[in-house]
Protein backbone atom coordinates (compact mmCIF):
# COMPACT_ATOMS: atom_id res chain seq x y z
CA UNK A 1 0.00 0.00 0.00
CA UNK A 2 1.34 3.41 -0.92
CA UNK A 3 1.41 6.36 1.41
CA UNK A 4 -0.66 9.35 0.29
CA UNK A 5 0.68 12.04 -1.94
CA UNK A 6 0.16 15.70 -1.14
CA UNK A 7 -3.35 15.54 -2.57
CA UNK A 8 -4.45 12.94 -0.06
CA UNK A 9 -4.82 10.12 -2.59
CA UNK A 10 -3.75 6.62 -1.71
CA UNK A 11 -4.13 3.06 -2.90
CA UNK A 12 -6.54 0.53 -1.42
CA UNK A 13 -5.58 -3.02 -2.20
CA UNK A 14 -4.03 -2.04 -5.51
CA UNK A 15 -6.83 0.34 -6.51
CA UNK A 16 -5.95 4.00 -6.58
CA UNK A 17 -8.71 6.50 -5.98
CA UNK A 18 -8.91 9.34 -8.45
CA UNK A 19 -9.91 11.90 -5.83
CA UNK A 20 -9.35 12.64 -2.19
CA UNK A 21 -11.37 10.17 -0.13
CA UNK A 22 -14.30 11.81 1.61
CA UNK A 23 -16.27 10.12 4.35
CA UNK A 24 -18.31 13.21 5.14
CA UNK A 25 -20.46 12.88 2.03
CA UNK A 26 -21.22 9.26 2.93
CA UNK A 27 -22.24 10.26 6.46
CA UNK A 28 -24.48 12.98 5.04
CA UNK A 29 -26.16 10.46 2.73
CA UNK A 30 -26.72 8.06 5.64
CA UNK A 31 -28.28 10.71 7.87
CA UNK A 32 -30.43 12.00 4.98
CA UNK A 33 -31.68 8.48 4.23
CA UNK A 34 -32.64 8.03 7.88
CA UNK A 35 -34.49 11.34 8.05
CA UNK A 36 -36.36 10.94 4.75
CA UNK A 37 -37.40 7.38 5.67
CA UNK A 38 -39.62 8.90 8.37
CA UNK A 39 -41.97 10.36 5.74
CA UNK A 40 -44.13 7.73 4.07
CA UNK A 41 -45.05 9.28 0.74
CA UNK A 42 -44.35 8.14 -2.80
CA UNK A 43 -41.95 11.04 -3.29
CA UNK A 44 -39.95 10.44 -0.13
CA UNK A 45 -39.88 6.69 -0.78
CA UNK A 46 -38.31 7.43 -4.15
CA UNK A 47 -35.81 9.80 -2.53
CA UNK A 48 -34.85 7.15 0.03
CA UNK A 49 -34.25 4.57 -2.70
CA UNK A 50 -32.03 7.02 -4.60
CA UNK A 51 -30.15 7.87 -1.41
CA UNK A 52 -29.68 4.18 -0.61
CA UNK A 53 -28.25 3.58 -4.07
CA UNK A 54 -25.89 6.53 -3.62
CA UNK A 55 -24.85 5.15 -0.23
CA UNK A 56 -23.94 1.80 -1.77
CA UNK A 57 -21.98 3.42 -4.62
CA UNK A 58 -20.23 5.91 -2.34
CA UNK A 59 -19.24 3.29 0.22
CA UNK A 60 -18.19 0.94 -2.59
CA UNK A 61 -15.66 3.52 -3.80
CA UNK A 62 -14.31 4.02 -0.28
CA UNK A 63 -13.52 0.35 0.34
CA UNK A 64 -11.06 -2.14 -1.17
CA UNK A 65 -13.92 -4.15 -2.72
CA UNK A 66 -12.80 -2.77 -6.08
CA UNK A 67 -9.31 -4.28 -5.91
CA UNK A 68 -10.13 -7.46 -7.90
CA UNK A 69 -12.62 -8.20 -10.71
CA UNK A 70 -13.98 -11.14 -8.70
CA UNK A 71 -14.83 -8.97 -5.68
CA UNK A 72 -16.39 -6.36 -7.96
CA UNK A 73 -18.56 -8.98 -9.70
CA UNK A 74 -19.71 -10.60 -6.44
CA UNK A 75 -20.55 -7.23 -4.87
CA UNK A 76 -22.40 -5.98 -7.96
CA UNK A 77 -24.40 -9.21 -8.25
CA UNK A 78 -25.31 -9.09 -4.57
CA UNK A 79 -26.37 -5.44 -4.74
CA UNK A 80 -28.40 -5.76 -7.95
CA UNK A 81 -30.02 -9.02 -6.79
CA UNK A 82 -31.10 -7.37 -3.56
CA UNK A 83 -32.72 -4.45 -5.36
CA UNK A 84 -34.50 -6.74 -7.82
CA UNK A 85 -35.82 -8.95 -5.01
CA UNK A 86 -37.18 -5.96 -3.13
CA UNK A 87 -38.74 -4.50 -6.26
CA UNK A 88 -40.53 -7.71 -7.28
CA UNK A 89 -42.08 -8.66 -3.94
CA UNK A 90 -44.98 -7.19 -1.97
CA UNK A 91 -44.43 -5.39 1.32
CA UNK A 92 -45.66 -8.26 3.50
CA UNK A 93 -44.61 -11.11 1.20
CA UNK A 94 -42.27 -13.66 2.81
CA UNK A 95 -39.95 -13.30 -0.19
CA UNK A 96 -39.51 -9.63 0.64
CA UNK A 97 -38.10 -10.72 3.99
CA UNK A 98 -35.21 -12.32 2.11
CA UNK A 99 -34.70 -9.03 0.29
CA UNK A 100 -34.56 -7.20 3.60
CA UNK A 101 -32.11 -9.78 4.94
CA UNK A 102 -29.94 -9.36 1.83
CA UNK A 103 -29.99 -5.59 2.37
CA UNK A 104 -28.80 -6.17 5.93
CA UNK A 105 -25.95 -8.34 4.64
CA UNK A 106 -25.02 -5.77 2.00
CA UNK A 107 -24.77 -2.93 4.52
CA UNK A 108 -22.77 -5.06 6.96
CA UNK A 109 -20.39 -5.98 4.13
CA UNK A 110 -19.97 -2.29 3.32
CA UNK A 111 -19.44 -1.44 7.01
CA UNK A 112 -16.68 -4.06 7.29
CA UNK A 113 -15.09 -2.75 4.11
CA UNK A 114 -15.14 0.79 5.50
CA UNK A 115 -13.51 -0.35 8.75
CA UNK A 116 -10.73 -1.91 6.68
CA UNK A 117 -10.40 1.29 4.65
CA UNK A 118 -10.18 3.40 7.80
CA UNK A 119 -7.55 1.12 9.34
CA UNK A 120 -5.43 1.45 6.20
CA UNK A 121 -5.41 5.23 6.31
CA UNK A 122 -1.82 6.31 6.97
CA UNK A 123 -2.87 9.08 9.35
CA UNK A 124 -5.68 9.45 11.87
CA UNK A 125 -7.34 12.72 10.98
CA UNK A 126 -10.79 14.30 10.89
CA UNK A 127 -11.77 12.18 7.88
CA UNK A 128 -10.91 9.05 9.87
CA UNK A 129 -13.25 10.05 12.68
CA UNK A 130 -16.03 10.97 10.25
CA UNK A 131 -15.53 7.57 8.61
CA UNK A 132 -15.91 5.85 11.97
CA UNK A 133 -19.13 7.80 12.55
CA UNK A 134 -20.39 6.67 9.14
CA UNK A 135 -19.74 3.04 10.06
CA UNK A 136 -21.67 3.53 13.31
CA UNK A 137 -24.68 4.90 11.44
CA UNK A 138 -24.39 2.09 8.87
CA UNK A 139 -24.68 -0.48 11.66
CA UNK A 140 -27.93 1.13 12.82
CA UNK A 141 -29.40 1.18 9.31
CA UNK A 142 -28.29 -2.40 8.67
CA UNK A 143 -30.03 -3.75 11.76
CA UNK A 144 -33.24 -1.93 10.83
CA UNK A 145 -33.41 -4.18 7.74
CA UNK A 146 -32.76 -7.25 9.88
CA UNK A 147 -35.58 -6.39 12.28
CA UNK A 148 -37.88 -5.73 9.35
CA UNK A 149 -37.01 -9.11 7.83
CA UNK A 150 -37.78 -11.15 10.93
CA UNK A 151 -40.97 -9.16 11.56
CA UNK A 152 -42.18 -9.83 8.03
CA UNK A 153 -41.70 -13.55 8.64
CA UNK A 154 -43.22 -13.41 12.14
CA UNK A 155 -44.97 -10.19 13.13
CA UNK A 156 -44.96 -11.20 16.80
CA UNK A 157 -41.23 -10.47 17.06
CA UNK A 158 -41.42 -6.70 17.52
CA UNK A 159 -44.26 -4.40 18.53
CA UNK A 160 -44.16 -2.75 15.10
CA UNK A 161 -46.30 -3.13 12.01
CA UNK A 162 -44.11 -4.55 9.19
CA UNK A 163 -46.33 -2.71 6.72
CA UNK A 164 -44.96 0.55 8.16
CA UNK A 165 -41.28 0.21 7.28
CA UNK A 166 -40.53 3.80 8.36
CA UNK A 167 -40.63 2.83 12.05
CA UNK A 168 -37.82 0.28 11.93
CA UNK A 169 -34.82 2.64 11.50
CA UNK A 170 -35.97 4.61 14.55
CA UNK A 171 -36.29 1.41 16.57
CA UNK A 172 -32.82 0.28 15.47
CA UNK A 173 -31.17 3.54 16.46
CA UNK A 174 -32.89 3.46 19.85
CA UNK A 175 -31.22 0.08 20.34
CA UNK A 176 -27.90 1.24 18.87
CA UNK A 177 -27.63 4.24 21.19
CA UNK A 178 -29.02 2.30 24.19
CA UNK A 179 -31.19 5.26 25.19
CA UNK A 180 -33.94 2.90 26.34
CA UNK A 181 -37.14 1.61 24.78
CA UNK A 182 -40.05 3.96 24.41
CA UNK A 183 -43.28 3.04 22.69
CA UNK A 184 -41.78 0.05 20.81
CA UNK A 185 -39.89 -2.99 22.03
CA UNK A 186 -39.04 -6.60 21.10
CA UNK A 187 -41.85 -8.99 21.93
CA UNK A 188 -40.29 -12.40 21.19
CA UNK A 189 -37.08 -14.22 22.10
CA UNK A 190 -35.33 -13.96 18.72
CA UNK A 191 -35.90 -10.22 18.37
CA UNK A 192 -34.82 -9.67 21.98
CA UNK A 193 -31.55 -11.47 21.36
CA UNK A 194 -30.87 -9.56 18.17
CA UNK A 195 -31.49 -6.33 20.07
CA UNK A 196 -28.84 -7.38 22.59
CA UNK A 197 -26.42 -8.24 19.78
CA UNK A 198 -26.84 -4.82 18.18
CA UNK A 199 -26.42 -3.02 21.51
CA UNK A 200 -23.25 -5.01 22.25
CA UNK A 201 -21.80 -4.31 18.81
CA UNK A 202 -22.54 -0.60 19.23
CA UNK A 203 -20.90 -0.37 22.64
CA UNK A 204 -17.87 -2.41 21.63
CA UNK A 205 -17.46 -0.34 18.47
CA UNK A 206 -17.56 2.92 20.42
CA UNK A 207 -15.41 1.70 23.32
CA UNK A 208 -12.71 0.11 21.17
CA UNK A 209 -12.59 1.27 17.54
CA UNK A 210 -13.84 4.85 17.89
CA UNK A 211 -12.06 5.41 21.21
CA UNK A 212 -8.82 4.13 19.65
CA UNK A 213 -9.18 6.45 16.66
CA UNK A 214 -9.80 9.44 18.92
CA UNK A 215 -6.76 8.55 21.05
CA UNK A 216 -4.60 8.31 17.91
CA UNK A 217 -5.91 11.53 16.37
CA UNK A 218 -3.12 13.39 14.58
CA UNK A 219 -0.68 10.47 14.65
CA UNK A 220 0.76 8.87 11.55
CA UNK A 221 0.81 5.13 10.96
CA UNK A 222 4.27 3.62 10.69
CA UNK A 223 5.07 2.39 7.15
CA UNK A 224 4.74 -1.35 6.63
CA UNK A 225 8.06 -3.15 6.30
CA UNK A 226 8.62 -5.97 3.84
CA UNK A 227 10.78 -8.31 5.94
CA UNK A 228 11.99 -10.17 2.87
CA UNK A 229 13.84 -7.23 1.33
CA UNK A 230 13.52 -4.47 3.89
CA UNK A 231 11.31 -2.29 1.67
CA UNK A 232 8.64 -0.06 3.16
CA UNK A 233 5.25 0.73 1.70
Amino acid sequence: MSLPDNGGNFELGGWRSGTTIRYGSLLLLLVSSFLFSGFKTDITDGIVWVLNLMIVLSAYRLTSITNTPTKMAVFATFAVGTLVLLALTDTLDAGRGWGYLAQFGLLILIALGLVGSILRRPQVDAQTLVGAAAVYVLIGLAFSWLYLAIDVWDDSQISLDPANTAEYPEFSFVVLTTIGFGNQLPTAALAARLVVVEALIAQLFLATFVARMVAMYGTRRAPEVDEANGDTS
